[in-house]
């Protein structure tokens, strides 16, 4: 089962990446790219109460708010586990924080040397473009990018995702789905990313690396490393 469901992720991501990269598929992607960016832009294009609320939830302090929100997970699911069940919780928790450690630490500054891909955001490639950095400059506001696909907010964000579908369940998985596309929203509102570096980029990169990590031994054993028992309790997970 396991095997199966490692090579499944990664045909999922091998078939997100192609349609990106296909091109009758990727008109369709830019179409998309097009429209959605046009879209959220327009919060921000006229309402200074939209300008100033994305203005904050884009700039790099506000990621507290959303550690916030993650550790609310990370509690609920530990309280409402029984006291037997409480240590193996803790080590799933520690798990996952482990897992985004490692991933910001090793393998994001690796991902950016063996993919070398530019792909200027859409404030980048059309002058006209609003960008919310003109009018609120009391803040620094991410509206402009380079190089924005993959989206390094979205693979922590899809991370997360997979990580409480993998082991807490798909109820938080689906609360994640909600919270963690909110996280993602500031950089598309103020088209410092297109959808799709986020969709296609972030989430190719993510489902790559839970199938390592979920589908393998891997994280089955971190967590055995990771639960503290008394010596006459069960070591099963």
């Amino acid at each position: 089962m396991a095997l199966k469901r490692f090579l499944i992720l990664h045909l999922v991501a091998a078939l997100l990446l192609i349609s990106w990269l296909f091109v009758p598929t990727r008109m369709l992607w830019n179409q998309l790219d097009l429209v959605g960016f046009q879209f959220l832009n327009s919060f921000v294009q006229t309402s200074p109460f939209w300008q100033k609320f994305w203005a904050l939830a884009n700039y790099k302090s506000s990621e507290w708010i959303m550690d916030g929100v993650r550790l609310i997970f990370f509690a609920t699911f530990f309280l409402l586990a029984k006291p037997n069940d409480r240590p193996v919780r803790v080590a799933k928790v520690l798990t996952i924080i482990l897992f985004l450690v490692f991933w910001v630490m090793a393998i994001k500054p690796f991902i950016h040397k063996i993919i070398d891909f530019e792909r200027l955001s859409p404030t980048a490639c059309d002058e006209t473009a609003f960008r919310l950095s003109k009018v609120i400059d009391w803040i620094y506001v991410k509206d402009h990018s380079a190089a924005s696909f993959p989206s390094d907010h979205g693979v922590t964000a899809c991370i997360f995702t997979g990580s409480m579908f993998a082991l807490f369940g798909w109820r938080y998985g689906l609360f994640a789905i909600i919270t963690e596309g909110y996280y993602c929203m500031p950089r598309l509102v103020t088209g410092a990313h297109w959808p799709s570096d986020i969709l296609v980029g972030s989430a190719t990169v993510a489902i790559i690396l839970c199938a390592w990590f979920y589908a393998t031994p891997l994280s089955t054993w971190t967590i055995k490393l990771l639960t503290i028992r008394k010596k006459h309790a069960s070591s099963r997970l």
